[in-house]
């Protein structure tokens, strides 16, 4: 699956906090049907503009074949680990395939739900929900990911924006404008843009919404 692009540019740079040295040679980890996706989405660049740092746990939401996984296992270290969740047995079976070959030992792949990404409840550092075909409009499943999240923690999230002159189908689960500030009114909005351009697999303009949010820390 092509995604988490460079189309959030620098401004999710607001998590990021230092240069990060890259821990393993980035092409041993991609495969050669990801080299032409990986060379447009940079791997290790993607990782340096959200911050993701060595010990960090990331919930990854819709992983695929784990393009970007790896990496993010990579990245984090042994310290670290990767929750990697997908609602397809057969991109899981893949993913587990693919880290047994790879020797990566820290990434744990979930089966998710259709209303359920099955993360554990207040352990990561940070959720990646880039164009996901989750129920991304559907407050429950969403209140699941946020649980998911520990107190100072972020998400990344982009998705698709429903256009009523062309609507998406059904299984898009594209959303209405203005509906994701609402849905993480709870959360602190450190970027929230809608926009309209080329989303990340490049072809024709079509409205986005690309945030950056935190949960917030617990009062005293």
């Amino acid at each position: 699956m092509y995604h988490l692009a460079i189309v959030l540019p620098c401004s999710i740079s607001v998590l990021a906090q230092e240069p990060t040295q890259a821990f393993h040679n980035a092409n041993q980890l991609t495969e050669p049907e990801e080299v032409r996706a990986n060379e447009i989405q940079p791997p290790e660049l993607v990782m340096d503009i959200l911050g993701i740092r060595p010990g960090m746990i990331i919930g990854e939401v819709g992983a695929g074949h784990g393009r970007l996984t790896v990496h993010l296992a990579a990245r984090v270290g042994d310290k670290g680990k990767v929750y990697a969740n997908d609602i397809d047995p057969k991109a899981i079976d893949y993913l587990k395939a693919r880290c047994q070959r790879q020797g990566i030992k820290n990434v744990e792949t979930i089966l998710s739900l259709s209303v359920d990404a099955r993360f554990p409840e207040n352990t990561l550092d940070l959720v990646a929900m880039i164009l996901s075909w989750a129920p991304v409009e559907d407050p429950g499943f969403l209140d699941r990911i946020k649980e998911s999240i520990r107190p100072g923690g972020y998400i990344v999230f982009e998705h698709v924006i429903q256009k009523p002159q062309d609507p998406f189908p059904p299984g898009v689960h594209a959303l209405v404008p203005g509906a994701l500030r609402d849905l993480f009114r709870d959360f602190e909005l450190l970027i929230y843009r809608e926009v309209e351009d080329y989303g990340d697999w490049g072809g024709p303009s079509t409205p986005h919404v690309r945030m950056v949010a935190r949960k917030p820390q617990l009062r005293q």
